[in-house]
């Protein structure tokens, strides 16, 4: 669940601010500590799930 949130979280923010145009760059300007946050989340979540793939595939 954490990789489409970062992928779409530009327009989740769109919402929050009003309409205002929101890009991965303003984010790293204006919100650093939340795109480090949804990002390493996001890179946690694809590890768990290609580690339970390969457990399953054992």
């Amino acid at each position: 669940m954490p990789s489409p949130v970062f992928v779409f979280l530009p327009r989740l923010l769109e919402l929050i601010v009003g309409g205002r145009d929101v890009t991965f760059v303003l984010m790293s300007h204006i919100w650093p500590t939340l795109l480090a946050t949804v990002g390493l989340t996001a890179a946690t979540g694809i590890m768990v799930l290609a580690a339970r793939i390969r457990a399953l595939l054992r």
